[in-house]
């Protein structure tokens, strides 16, 4: 009880509020320089740790008129990042049949991956592997603003897609379509034996519910357009309109639909407008996995 009268006398005084104010104030600032150190102590984004950045031999889009290209919304999709930092792309194609206004095709694209700060080192400077930083990053070397189509995405009226709803998101998270991870201090051996540290995202899951996300045109209903090769104003349609979707992938991509085909398809028909209004939805939807597997060596 003494002990408590005297803290409450000591406290009751004005000076002595002021004195212990002023050493709380001192606590945050220190704390919050220290904040600010610590943050200005962070290693580099592997683009300025690693000048080795280098082109790889395959895994790259080629240009061409068939989709055309959407960078993400950094402002409304901050998360939905490259390895490096930069900015999430994906390439389109509005339908080219009235009859399949509401069908649509999302591709995952492929492109390896790694595991650990060397593997990531040696990817960024295509050094051991057949993919570089341009599986990385957009900016590394600008993308083209249309691209070539191939198999599923031509044109070629052969094809039963080809006059469809086409997406291609372009993978430059190297975590097969599944990390949410951003700043990550990775370090690897440099040419000299010497340790470098570098910072890294793995952010595929974000990039992908971007993506999705600006398809169903939110927020605030603005639609995805793009200008085609006769440059035309082309508006996407509504992906909640949908009557049928395909999510596929190639490679790694192939393990990214693994990873949320499920989680999509809930997603797709949860907000669907054809599946609000109760009973059954008529949605179809599927998913296909290609090249997502090894050879198997064993006689």
């Amino acid at each position: 009880m003494a002990s408590r009268k005297t803290f409450n006398s000591f406290t009751s005084s004005r000076a002595a509020r002021r004195r212990v104010w002023g050493f709380v104030f001192v606590l945050v600032v220190t704390a919050l320089l220290s904040f600010n150190a610590s943050s200005a102590q962070q290693p580099p984004e592997i683009d300025n740790a690693l000048p080795c950045g280098r082109v790889g031999e395959v895994g790259d889009v080629a240009p061409g008129n068939a989709l055309f290209r959407i960078n993400v919304n950094l402002n409304n999709f901050p998360d939905a990042v490259c390895n490096d930092g930069s900015g999430a792309v994906f390439y389109v194609r509005r339908y080219s049949s009235e009859a399949d206004r509401n069908k649509w095709h999302i591709h995952l694209q492929g492109g390896g991956g790694c595991q650990d700060g060397q593997s990531c080192a040696e990817r960024w400077c295509s050094s051991g592997t057949n993919f570089g930083a341009d599986k990385m990053s957009t900016t590394f070397r600008p993308l083209p603003s249309s691209i070539r189509g191939d198999g599923i995405f031509t044109q070629d009226p052969r094809n039963h897609f080809a006059s469809w709803n086409h997406v291609l998101i372009y993978y430059c998270s190297s975590d097969v379509w599944s990390g949410t991870a951003r700043n990550v201090v990775l370090s690897a051996i440099g040419p000299g034996g010497n340790t470098i540290q570098y910072r890294i995202h793995f952010k595929g899951t974000n990039i992908l519910e971007a993506v999705i996300r600006m398809l169903q045109r939110l927020p605030g209903g603005q639609p995805v357009t793009y200008q085609n090769a006769e440059r035309e104003r082309i508006t996407m349609p509504d992906l909640d309109t949908a009557t049928h979707v395909l999510f596929s992938g190639t490679s790694a991509g192939s393990s990214g639909v693994r990873h949320h085909a499920d989680r999509l398809g809930q997603l797709l028909r949860r907000d669907n407008v054809q599946c609000q209004s109760g009973g059954n939805c008529p949605l179809v939807y599927r998913a296909v996995i290609d090249a997502g597997y090894g050879r198997h060596l064993k006689t």
